[in-house]
């Protein structure tokens, strides 16, 4: 006999409980409240509306519907009120709050903003070492933004000298210039593997987002060994993007050099930290997962390539995907450390890194 109010009436009330900070700090206390509530007030509407409106079956509309009208109106006016008072409070105190925390957790640990070759000229380009005095060994560190968020874990962990070398938005893959204004993408490749086969170091350690240049992105134009730099898409572009990617890392095998390839990260659709702020606020625990065939589908091209080289001597495949991924999912928040994996869609949370990246411990032991 209730069901129908029951039903009617349990969305209003979850909707003014999420709006308030109950549902943050009491979620299971909130979801019992919601029960509760919508059976207490679907009965009272039964009782009061329902049962009254069919005995009055040959009364004037108004007089049917005045009772249920004025309910609605009633709830809907608590349900502004709510928003007004408790959901803006929250989102005035408890948002900013988590942003403004969050943001000055990770600030100390990133690489230093004076480090950054984004869209620097060759002449601008710059190095910034984590110095280990005393070290007998230099590695280097190249690649993309992704690169850049290595820097927790060396300065942290790294027993020798570490170069870093990156290029927001430029994965280094030689001959490729990025077509848009400001960007040196070619002249950044060209220089960082040219420092990855000097005498300066013994290892290279590499890490990009190979799908800036691979997949559907920015347009690239490919400069052919004699001519001009032809626009180049589809799959001609991911030939040629593997092939000199072969290329590169081929020459500092030859120099002797040991590499070490970082392969692509599971990537989300959303910006991380605030999606699981968010479904802490609705539900109570963070709900975000990656599916595993988005990340096949982002990099089943380029880990041929890397698995293929992994026959090579000298060469080193790492990942993280052992450490996210499980079955058909991976996750975006460590339980553990209480953070996020990510700080963006793909760039990784500094403290996460600094404590999960141990697989590069091999390759910068003093010697």
């Amino acid at each position: 006999r209730w069901s129908y109010s029951i039903y009617l009436w349990h969305w209003p009330i979850i909707v003014a409980l999420r709006l308030t900070t109950w549902s943050v700090e009491f979620p299971r206390l909130t979801t019992l409240a919601a029960i509760a509530a919508s059976i207490l007030v679907g009965g009272l509407s039964y009782r009061y509306v329902e049962r009254i409106a069919s005995a009055r079956r040959d009364a004037s509309p108004w007089r049917i519907a005045r009772r249920p009208v004025l309910l609605m109106v009633g709830a809907a006016a608590a349900t502004v009120a709510v928003a007004a008072s408790d959901g803006l409070a929250w989102r005035a105190r408890v948002s900013d709050a988590f942003y403004r925390s969050y943001e000055a957790s990770i600030r100390p640990l990133v690489i230093p903003e004076q480090c950054s070759n984004f869209k620097k000229s060759a002449a601008q380009f710059k190095v910034c070492a984590i110095e280990r005095p005393g070290s007998s060994r230099r590695v280097l560190v190249i690649g993309d933004s992704h690169a850049e968020h290595l820097w927790p874990w060396f300065a942290k962990n790294s027993q020798v000298s570490t170069d870093f070398f990156p290029a927001s938005e430029c994965p280094p893959v030689p001959r490729f210039e990025r077509l848009q204004p400001g960007y040196h993408c070619q002249d950044y490749a060209a220089l960082a593997w040219q420092k990855a086969t000097s005498a300066a170091y013994d290892t290279v350690i590499v890490s990009a987002r190979w799908a800036t240049v691979g997949l559907l992105g920015p347009p690239y134009c490919h400069q052919a060994a004699a001519g001009a730099c032809v626009t180049v898409t589809g799959p001609q572009k991911q030939a040629l993007v593997l092939a000199e990617l072969r290329s590169a890392i081929d020459s500092s095998l030859r120099a002797g050099k040991t590499v070490v390839v970082l392969d692509s990260a599971p990537e989300s659709r959303f910006r991380v930290p605030p999606r699981l702020a968010r479904e802490a606020f609705w539900y109570g625990d963070a709900r975000l997962t990656i599916d595993m065939r988005s990340l096949r589908a982002q990099t089943a091209w380029v880990d041929d390539l890397f698995r293929d080289l992994q026959s090579q001597a000298g060469f080193h495949l790492v990942s993280v995907r052992d450490r996210l991924c499980k079955d058909s999912a991976c996750r975006v928040y460590d339980s553990t450390l209480q953070r996020p994996v990510y700080i963006d869609d793909s760039h990784f949370d500094p403290v996460w890194i600094a404590e999960n990246a141990g697989f590069f411990a091999p390759f910068v032991q003093a010697k």
